[in-house]
């Protein structure tokens, strides 16, 4: 098991060198003057000559590309364009809220997905089969930013007044911020390294209000959670349902079932001790690989709900030649995408023993 872990480690650094590569030559091949950008109608040929040296962007992009890589093996991602922040201040900000919206929006996919395939696998070709089918082909085919404009509309707007009514936009009510959820976790005085992972969580609303017990946070983020949770997850729930309806019916199918049923097994444990857990590895590989729509699809969720997370971060900074932010949050993306490959690929050997990992 370690020796495969450590493969698939050293595996990984060609992988995220070519990513951080390739992202660094796209920026740098985005049409427009990040100078132009940052200063607007301020911008002169020496302020932007000035500006261009002071972010090494002067330089030849190969001297620029080592020197990036310089800077990534201390540990430092470098200083917004923009902003004029660190960028690592700008990731404990922005991070927690993709992340939380990426579990919730995968939570949602996989329980929902998995629940409507069994159901369809169980009732091949009856009514409930074909109408799942038909929803999941609906949710495959409805770009995420069609659905995210429609859910607001109908939840803030037609149903606006009714219990049934959702925000249409941002964390938590007016009225309520994050800092008061980062006083409730007792925060002053921690410094050093349990102060910044306890920024990190903190900025993540739903679990933060969770562990301080602030009920009424949390009950306002939840509510504003479904909308984006919903328009985010939607595709790969339809996803995640066909895989799991196909697997199931090529497990369901094989010998073994048929001995099991002919023993007189009652037929729920057949589908859930025999059929299900082994149905589940195609369907697992689904899942991590969803979670790259997910953090692809956050940037447009995000813009049209209006979150403060890595999404809305990364368009700002592509519109404003951000260079530097836009290395940052893509390797950092790339890092939780391989992370949970890795993960992934080790739970292979626990649903299925068969499966040996060396």
């Amino acid at each position: 098991m370690l020796a495969f872990i450590g493969r698939r480690l050293l595996l990984t650094i060609p992988v995220v060198f070519g990513i951080i590569l390739l992202v660094f030559t796209l920026t740098r091949l985005l049409p427009g003057d990040p100078c132009i950008a940052a200063l607007q109608e301020r911008a002169t040929p020496a302020l932007c000559e000035a500006f261009r040296q002071r972010f090494g962007l002067d330089e030849p992009i190969p001297v620029q590309f080592v020197s990036y890589l310089g800077d990534l093996a201390t540990g430092n991602l470098g200083r917004s364009i923009q902003q004029g922040r660190d960028v690592s201040q700008i990731i404990v900000e922005r991070l927690p809220v993709t992340l939380e919206l990426t579990l919730f929006a995968l939570t949602f996919a996989t329980v929902t997905g998995v629940l409507l395939g069994r159901l369809a696998a169980r009732r091949r070709n009856s009514p409930a089969d074909v109408a799942t089918m038909m929803l999941a082909n609906l949710g495959v085919s409805i770009p995420v930013f069609v659905l995210g404009l429609v859910l607001a509309y109908f939840f803030a707007v037609v149903l606006r007044g009714s219990p049934l009514s959702l925000p249409p936009s941002g964390l938590l009510s007016p009225g309520m911020r994050h800092e008061d959820l980062a006083i409730a976790w007792g925060m002053q005085g921690v410094v050093g390294f349990p102060r910044a992972v306890m920024d990190f969580v903190s900025n993540m609303t739903i679990i933060s209000a969770l562990i301080s017990g602030q009920w009424e946070a949390l009950l306002d983020g939840l509510r504003h959670i479904i909308l984006p949770m919903v328009a985010l997850g939607t595709i790969p729930m339809a996803i995640i349902a066909r895989m799991t309806r196909s697997s199931m019916l090529d497990v369901l199918g094989l010998d073994y079932i048929r001995t099991a049923r002919a023993k007189g097994a009652s037929e729920r444990l057949v589908i859930g001790r025999h059929a299900f857990r082994n149905a589940l590895l195609p369907v697992v590989t689904v899942i991590g690989l969803s979670l790259g729509a997910l953090l692809s699809g956050a940037v447009l969720t995000e813009t049209i709900f209006r979150l403060p997370g890595v999404g809305s971060a990364l368009f700002e900074a592509i519109g404003s030649r951000d260079y530097i932010v836009v290395q940052a949050f893509t390797l950092v993306t790339a890092l939780v995408y391989v992370t949970i490959n890795l993960i992934v690929d080790l739970s292979y050997a626990y649903l299925d023993p068969r499966i040996r990992l060396r």
